[in-house]
């Protein structure tokens, strides 16, 4: 009966809330929704706080550099990347038209997605074995708008390039494919990269150079946002690098918990030459001590971090920022031992899926799809959480 139903249903969202609730023990799950709209950034005094020096006046002008960082870092700006990055993990089932319509935080960090300029886009791999797929790897490419243009703000009217995460078989095979290679940077000619990471944008660099300039945003023309989360995130930074070195105009970017991207001579390129239009940072590399993804591939591989990582360590959403690569102050100097750090790949697949940055399978609604009232629900919930933790903690 219709009694009997909602019944079930209401049984099943309170054990659904009930599990998020014992999957976040350091958090309750109305601190965490509320993070997302108030994230704790570092203040000036918290700063000065931070910085570790024996000498005044080294600590004077540390402090000095992280203010600066932080006035150009945007809580919102990060969140609403976060969320084009859940939405690139819809994958092939979103719906481009919808999704368009409706993305609170890109208003609250003061643009939108312009309707009819979002496009999807399937990239393909050929596996080692000889197994080829189709849509291995999957980015979105669109342009947006910046709202209240007779304001002054961080967001420019641009592009903006989306690259998905690991999710499946052939992803793991890319990942895996970790040896360091020439980064086809003709200026750089001691820059190397992830060799499976390289290989996507080689696949994806035409057809996305191409959707680029069709909206305006070719070499001379408007600016590029690129984000990406995890093995995205990694793939995020070769793209800024190589679009850079071809003369478009990247923006100030957010990457959401990548993994090490290059070597050292490929770190200190970005450094020097991504940051020119947005001195001194050339990228904010978010990052969170439950993820262990950011740590590989190994610093004894050959592998540098890039510098400029926007830290948290949950239950905290307070942000400390790393000016150098892989300072121990922030996710390089976590402890390996920690249970949620040791686990945070082995829980990825678990029913809540809500671990910090972990929520990979959005919802039908999410993607611009219909939804029943229950999955309704859960997806609120999945969005405040996965946006809480990528921009709060």
């Amino acid at each position: 009966s219709v009694a009997t139903e909602d019944c079930c249903c209401r049984l099943m969202r309170f054990v659904f809330l009930a599990l998020v609730l014992l999957a976040l023990p350091w958090r309750s799950l109305s601190q965490v929704l509320a993070a997302n709209n108030t994230p704790q950034v570092l203040t000036a005094d918290d700063t000065v706080s931070s910085v570790a020096s024996t000498a005044n006046s080294t600590a004077a002008l540390q402090a000095a550099a992280a203010n600066e960082i932080l006035r150009l870092y945007d809580a919102k700006m990060a969140t609403a990347m976060a969320e084009l990055s859940k939405l690139a993990y819809c994958g092939l089932s979103i719906d481009t038209l919808e999704v368009e319509k409706d993305c609170a935080p890109c208003a609250e960090a003061g643009f939108e997605i312009t309707p009819g300029r979002l496009q999807g886009l399937d990239i393909p791999f050929n596996s080692s074995s000889g197994k080829f797929y189709q849509d291995a790897n999957f980015m979105l490419v669109g342009k947006l708008n910046r709202l209240n243009r007779g304001q002054t703000g961080p967001v420019e009217t641009g592009c903006f390039v989306v690259i998905r995460g690991s999710v499946n078989d052939a992803n793991k095979e890319q990942d895996g494919m970790h040896n360091l290679v020439p980064a086809g940077i003709s200026k750089c000619p001691g820059c190397k990269v992830h060799a499976g990471h390289l290989g996507i944008w080689e696949v994806a660099k035409e057809e996305v150079t191409a959707e680029l300039e069709q909206r305006g945003c070719a070499p001379g023309g408007e600016g590029i946002y690129v984000t990406g989360h995890g093995m995205g995130g990694s793939v995020a930074a070769i793209i800024i690098a190589q679009l850079t070195a071809l003369g478009y105009k990247v923006l100030l970017s957010y990457i959401l918990e990548p993994m090490r991207t290059g070597n050292a001579d490929f770190a200190n390129w970005f450094s020097t030459e991504v940051s020119k239009k947005h001195p001194p940072v050339p990228v904010f590399r978010e990052t969170n001590g439950r993820d262990k993804i950011p740590r590989y591939p190994s610093r004894s591989e050959g592998y540098v971090a890039l510098k400029y990582e926007v830290y948290r360590s949950p239950p905290s959403a307070k942000i400390h920022i790393c000016q150098s690569a892989d300072d121990e102050d922030c996710v390089a100097g976590v402890s390996q031992s920690g249970f949620w750090y040791a686990n945070s790949l082995k829980l990825d697949n678990v029913i809540a899926d809500y671990f910090p940055h972990h929520n990979i399978m959005p919802s039908q609604m999410d993607c611009g799809r219909d939804s029943d009232a229950f999955h309704t629900e859960l997806a609120k919930v999945q969005n405040g959480i996965f946006t809480a933790f990528v921009s709060s903690g």
